[in-house]
């Protein structure tokens, strides 16, 4: 009976082992909530991790042709979309948000 007990025990510690799901796999992206391209990050610099099937998004807000600053974070924002340009309510200065796999 003790044997019984011990290979049922075993059985259910290899079905636990093989039974598990794989760990999925991550993406690490920057996240910057403001960033100046000529001077780098000014708040909010640090690192952050989502799935691998999102993306990691920039948005960066141009005056005329020239990037005036960056927002950078990890999945795709609500409000965005990927390779999206729009105008913005002040003349003269537009967005785009690109993502990357």
């Amino acid at each position: 009976m003790m044997k019984a007990h011990m290979l049922i025990g075993a059985l259910v510690m290899v079905g636990f082992t093989v039974g598990k799901a794989p760990v999925s796999e991550v993406r690490t992206c920057h996240l910057c909530l403001l960033e100046n391209p000529a001077v780098g990050c000014i708040s909010g610099s640090e690192k952050c991790t989502i799935s691998s099937s999102s993306p990691c998004m920039v948005i960066s807000i141009n005056y005329e042709n020239k990037a005036r600053f960056l927002i950078r974070g990890c999945g795709q924002h609500n409000s965005y979309r990927c390779q999206e340009k729009l105008p913005t309510y002040i003349s003269e200065y537009w967005y785009s948000a690109q993502c990357c796999q």
